[in-house]
């Protein structure tokens, strides 16, 4: 029996956190083990690198969502809005792609 979509996002979510925690160590969970966004945040603005780490766990992840949800649009067009498309090379990703703002 497939999984759920629903369920499969959480499961992604959750490996994706496991990564970011074994990128960056267990000091970017909050007390209840959810990431704690404010200390992350903190991190990449002060690191280029822990920044570009980031990026390489989230944005892959980001991409892989929105293009299947293009996919299974209920019409031949979709509008995927994605914020640093251009800035981070994710253009590529979205040859179809008429403009970017």
């Amino acid at each position: 029996m497939p999984m759920p979509p629903r369920a499969r996002r959480w499961r992604q979510a959750a490996q994706g956190l496991r990564e970011v925690v074994a990128a960056f160590g267990p000091n970017v969970l909050g007390a209840d083990g959810s990431l704690d966004r404010a200390a992350m945040r903190r991190r990449i603005f002060e690191d280029a690198e822990a920044r570009h780490v980031l990026e390489g766990i989230v944005h892959p992840r980001v991409r892989a969502a929105l293009h299947a949800a293009c996919q299974t649009a209920a019409s031949p067009y979709a509008i995927a809005s994605i914020p640093l498309l251009a800035e981070v090379g994710g253009r590529r990703a979205y040859p179809g792609c008429a403009a970017s703002w």
